[in-house]
């Protein structure tokens, strides 16, 4: 299903919100917004009212006795007079305690163009593993990847450990392994909610050979981050889908993100299988580790493309029938207007569905007749994992990698809205959807083959399995 647009999403190094703008790096202080505590109290209220109202089963993984005490301590121990990004300091490490990766805070707006502004961003990219901070990139020339993998011990005397303590906190979902995704993709926005933008930053390093190594990095703006990265064609400035041949009888295709309209997608998918055809080629291996997802429309339609039967991207659906979820159905057309009026008149009641039927809405027969490798991750959620979850639930292929960051079964989509007084935006999930099967395993959809058992890379795992076979 559609997302909600996060603004620490647009953070991967703070690019790709404003990627196309012209704004010139200097220092500069943003006024912050300045609101009283009855003015926090009201916003508090709001939110929660407006979550508990809307949320299918919004404590379906927390405590919410334990929430309550958090958010009277939170009121308790707060100033008179106190900044949006203060709030939202306090507030969110409590909305993270709900486990739930849609429902989600946006950063305020004038944190966002503070560091859009600043020429002092630390110049380096984060991977995150078992609660420690690992470099991927460094963004200068002489070291862009020469401590690739190398462990953070600390950052300008802070601790690696402590650092991450710290962000873990502005993290949204279930499954750790997805918000550690979230932490490496986000790290520069996350960083700065607890630490200073410095002219200079002093890191220290543990390299392979088990050696402390500092370095000294010279703080940079965002467009050079920008520049530099465009110089280096970083895995940051993926396309959002791409097709290739990787052996003579192997296609692969990357699929990035479900964010994109219907027509470009099939234009894509018709061109690709035209040419797979063309070649003969009877492997087809789907890349969506980096998929966080979108319209889950579009991966229905790539099923069509590959399998021949019936299906269902659902087993169960539900959700609260509100004014603002029936307003919202409305406006996105996703029910026609005598549903719509069904709906008005019960507001206040629980919309289920149990017995959804499996069909096909696109193509009478698929296109490729061969075999599918499904490539999946951390970073695989939402609308990409329901679509791992077909594939799992009707045997259409293999699944290799990791377990993907969104469960299989859970609550999903976001309805966003701004609170009354801080005006930040906020997602809460409405709908709980089943995998195709029906049921609940708590978990994400689960690889055939794991890279970290076979201690190989999941597209080198779907290959070595196609050489294995006799043609």
């Amino acid at each position: 299903m559609r997302k909600f647009s996060l603004k620490t999403v647009l953070f991967t190094l703070i690019i790709s919100m404003f990627a196309a703008s012209s704004i010139c790096a200097y220092a500069v202080d943003i006024e912050e917004n300045s609101f009283s505590k009855k003015e926090i109290k009201e916003d508090v209220e709001f939110l929660f009212n407006k979550l508990e109202k809307i949320h299918f089963n919004l404590y379906f993984d927390s405590n919410k006795e334990e929430i309550k005490e958090k958010l009277e301590s939170m009121m308790n121990n707060m100033d008179n007079s106190v900044s949006d990004l203060e709030f939202y300091k306090r507030i969110v490490p409590i909305i993270s305690m709900l486990n739930d990766g849609h429902t989600r805070i946006s950063l305020p707006d004038s944190y966002i163009e503070k560091l859009q502004l600043s020429a002092n961003l630390i110049p380096i990219q984060i991977n995150v593993s078992e609660e420690k901070l690992f470099i991927d990139n460094i963004l200068t020339e002489e070291n862009f990847d020469k401590y690739k993998g190398c462990e953070v011990l600390s950052i300008n005397s802070k601790a690696g450990k402590e650092i991450y303590s710290e962000v873990k906190n502005y993290v949204f979902g279930k499954q750790e392994a997805y918000r550690n995704t979230c932490i490496s993709k986000n790290f520069k926005a996350l960083y700065y909610l607890n630490n200073d933008l410095n002219d200079n930053y002093t890191l220290e390093l543990m390299d392979f050979n088990n050696n402390k190594v500092k370095l000294n990095l010279k703080g940079i703006s965002n467009s050079e981050c920008i520049s530099f990265l465009e110089n280096k064609k970083n895995d940051t400035q993926s396309k959002m889908y791409e097709y290739k041949v990787i052996d003579e009888n192997i296609a692969l295709i990357e699929i990035n993100s479900f964010n994109t309209d219907f027509d470009s997608f099939k234009g894509f998918l018709d061109s690709t299988f035209e040419d797979i055809n063309n070649k003969n080629i009877k492997e087809l291996v789907v890349d969506l580790r980096k998929n966080g997802g979108g319209d889950a429309t579009l991966g229905d339609l790539f099923i069509e493309y590959i399998y021949d039967g019936k299906y269902k991207r659902i087993g169960k659906y539900a959700f609260k029938i509100t004014e603002e979820i029936v307003d919202h159905y409305e406006k996105n057309h996703w029910m026609n207007e005598e549903q719509i009026k069904e709906l008005r008149k019960n507001i206040g009641q629980n919309y289920e569905a149990y017995k959804i039927q499996a069909s096909r809405s696109f193509t009478e027969k698929p296109v490729f007749d061969g075999d599918t490798y499904f490539l999946i991750g951390n970073n695989t959620f939402s609308a990409a994992t329901m679509l791992s979850s077909i594939v799992k639930d009707y045997n259409i292929g293999y699944l290799i990698g990791e377990e993907t960051g969104g469960l299989a079964t859970g609550h999903t989509n976001s309805y966003s809205f701004n609170l009354p007084n801080t005006k930040l935006l906020t997602g809460v999930s409405f709908q709980y959807l089943a995998r195709p099967n029906g049921l609940d395993t708590k978990r994400g959809v689960l690889p055939d083959y794991y890279e970290k058992d076979i201690e190989k890379d999941a597209l080198d795992i779907a290959v070595e399995i196609i050489k294995s076979k006799s043609y």
